[in-house]
């Protein structure tokens, strides 16, 4: 018989996602009932479809399909699920449009009272709701709502526990707006994403918040290099499976069958083994064995989706010997690999001490040094000689000090001799060569030795360093001394109203060449009169540049009376989008293996998102630059700190500050002041880096 034990009634908000929540019992070999299950926290969409799966306890995987209406999820029982007796989890999925939107678990029993197989208990009653599973959305959650979904209509907002940006156009909702449940009502949280909070991919700008997946895909690269130095020293097993006349099940009982597969190696109480293998069946094991041959343990074995990856395996107390065993016909794709842990430690301090060397460097100070006239010198074997036209330094000192000399035009008898406090030499350094040059050559102060003499025949060109410590080598920018040519408008040209324009920003942040093709009323279609539009730029670019950035210009679309256009048009047809069609044409064959990009540098007053126009034209210029794959930036338009058309936020970003260039004070609502050319320029930084790098770069820092 089927009936529901300990329901949660209420389930505490937000648990963790995957907790079982309902549990229900059944009775074994029994067959024919409906158990309907009620989903909660959820709404489930018509035309969602269902799943229903686990393993059983007999490692058994058990599936089958259910049917939806409302929220109620039934699922046909049969005597697959009910023929072992013990207890399993199940877990329903929900599924729309071919994709998994939501699941819950449920603790299935059997009950070890069996019935006989294919009978229906007479209290059919009971084939009802037996349980209510709340329900999880498949994404990750980071706090009390999780990252927005989106949804283009208010049916499509499903899950009252999320947080959904809207993207349709019904009557009562705003695109672009956010919505929470508020308990009755979906509530509009206000514009989306409004604040524009740009992070730094390179995780090299200084003063901009580092970004979380660049800065998770740069510890996984280094866990990757250290995998790297770990997986040198691996043991590599050479695996050759025998044919078995049975195996042992997960017990570690023998059972005889053919067609098994097994492969036995002598193992060590210390050894740590890593297993892979890929579609091995459902015998698959690990047993260990003692002296005796008797089994230790038997630590693994088949899972729902028939895939280990380096799966550790610690050999237990007591065990020589290690069985593996497969059906023969998933041998395929097997590793069994361990560690010599001496090596591994060894070579990994190695390798910790390998990139302290390439990331670090002394720190010094200098050694003021005054030369005074001496009678005579010490010889490069330690013995004085006199001679009158001798100068020497002389520098207290102490034991392990390490020190850096440069020096020029020195002589033969440039020696730098260390004394002990009784004046004996202790050791010297003879310092002649052909150049009569020294450059940062290093030295320690040898045990014994309180102070060295440099010495010369009159006065050399000498500086002396001492060792302070150690400090971080400088790391350069990938961009550094890499040549790009920007085109665009007065927002990219260095003008009156910035003192410092993002052109000017990035350039100081990573030492890039720059040529600046940026002028004042000019954009794809602007200044063709005057032939000072986009196109005409093209012949101005000095060199082959590393990299070409393209700004989009309001100047095009500033006088109504111009068409936008369409995909299709040329400059013939005297549209903006002609135009630049054209224009990417022609600087396309022009540098043919040059990376491109496009970007919006920021909103206008009268141009920025949810304006009709401006959004046409920035629609419509993403897949212009899409049918020729050149990446298209829009988010400064979307939404950032820069918004000109708030009058509040005009003294901060819009008001000129060049007061070297005579104008400083001014408002406007288009050009932004340093602080706004800033903004532009965290944002387009990590742009150059991205598209630069996918070309392929020298990544050496010397």
């Amino acid at each position: 018989m089927a009936y529901i034990q300990d329901v949660q009634e209420s389930v505490p908000a937000l648990p963790e996602a995957g907790n079982l929540t309902s549990f229900v019992v059944l009775s074994q070999n029994e067959n024919g009932r409906k158990l309907l299950f009620k989903i909660v926290g959820i709404d489930i969409p018509s035309g969602s479809t269902a799943t229903f799966s686990g393993t059983k306890p007999d490692g058994v995987v058990y599936s089958t399909t259910g049917t939806i209406s409302g929220n109620v999820v039934t699922v046909n029982e049969d005597i697959q699920m009910t023929a072992v007796a013990g207890s399993w989890d199940a877990k329903i999925r929900v599924l729309n449009g071919g994709n998994v939107i939501a699941s819950a678990k449920v603790r299935i029993t059997i009950d070890a009272d069996p019935v006989a197989p294919g009978s229906i208990p007479s209290d059919s009653q009971l084939d009802g709701i037996v349980a209510e599973c709340q329900a999880y959305a498949e994404s990750a959650r980071s706090d009390a709502y999780g990252s927005p979904l989106t949804a283009s209509t208010a049916a499509g907002m499903i899950d009252k526990t999320r947080v959904y940006v809207y993207t349709g156009s019904e009557t009562g909702y705003t695109n672009g707006h956010w919505y929470y449940w508020d308990g009755t009502a979906w509530t509009d949280g206000g514009t989306y994403n409004s604040s524009g909070i740009q992070t730094d991919t390179t995780l090299s700008v200084p003063g901009m918040a580092a970004d979380a997946k660049a800065a998770g895909d740069e510890i996984a690269d280094l866990k990757e290099e250290l995998d790297d130095v770990k997986g040198g020293f691996a043991v590599h097993e050479q695996l050759t499976f025998e044919s078995a006349t049975g195996y042992y099940n997960k017990n570690g009982v023998f059972y005889e069958l053919s067609g098994i597969k097994t492969m036995s190696l002598d193992v060590n109480p210390e050894d740590v083994w890593y297993f892979t293998s890929y579609n091995f069946g459902q015998a698959a094991r690990v047993v260990f064995f003692d002296t005796n041959d008797s089994v230790v343990s038997v630590v693994f074995s088949g899972n729902d989706e028939n895939l280990v990856a380096d799966t550790r395996i610690e050999v237990p107390t007591g065990a020589t010997r290690m069985l593996l065993q497969c059906e023969q016909n998933h041998i395929t794709g097997v590793d069994l690999y361990r560690y010599d842990s001496k090596s591994v430690i060894d070579n990994i301090e190695n390798e910790i001490q390998d990139i302290v060397e390439a990331t670090t460097t002394d720190a010094t100070e200098d050694i003021e040094l005054t030369f005074e006239s001496a009678t005579g010198f010490y010889n490069k074997n330690g013995h004085f000689d006199t001679f009158n036209e001798m100068v020497v330094a002389s520098v207290d000192a102490a034991s392990g000090e390490t020190y850096y000399i440069d020096t020029q035009n020195f002589w033969n008898a440039a020696i730098v001799v260390f004394l002990n406090n009784s004046n004996a030499v202790v050791d010297l350094i003879w310092l002649a060569n052909n150049e009569n040059t020294v450059s940062d050559y290093g030295f320690t102060i040898p045990t014994g030795a309180t102070k060295m003499l440099i010495q010369n025949h009159l006065t050399p060109r000498t500086s002396l360093r001492k060792v302070a410590g150690i400090k971080a080598k400088p790391v350069k920018s990938i961009l550094d001394g890499k040549s790009i040519t920007a085109i665009g408008d007065s927002i990219t040209e260095k003008n009156y109203r910035a003192k410092t324009n993002w052109v000017l920003w990035i350039k100081q942040w990573c030492g890039a060449v720059i040529q600046n093709l940026g002028r004042g009323g000019t954009g794809f279609r602007a200044g063709k009169d005057n032939n000072q539009n986009y196109i005409n730029k093209i012949a101005s670019i000095a060199g082959t540049p590393d990299i070409i950035g393209v700004a989009c210009s309001f100047n095009d679309i500033a006088n109504n009376a111009v068409v936008i256009g369409t995909i299709s048009d040329t400059t013939a047809d005297d549209s903006v989008a002609g135009y630049a069609n054209d224009f990417f044409d022609a600087l396309i064959t022009a540098y043919p293996t040059t990376p491109i990009i496009c970007y919006v540098q920021g909103p206008w007053s009268a141009f920025h998102w949810g304006q009709a126009r401006s959004d046409q034209w920035i629609s419509l210029l993403a897949e212009i630059c899409a049918t020729r794959g050149i990446p298209f930036y829009s988010d400064l338009y979307k939404g950032s700190a820069l918004k000109p058309w708030i009058e509040a936020n005009r003294p901060t970003y819009y008001t000129s500050d060049d007061t070297d260039g005579g104008s400083s004070g001014v408002v406007d609502d288009v050009h932004p002041n340093s602080e706004g050319h800033k903004v532009i320029a965290r944002y387009l930084y990590p742009k150059f880096v991205e598209n630069i790098v996918s070309v392929g770069l020298n990544y050496s820092n010397e």
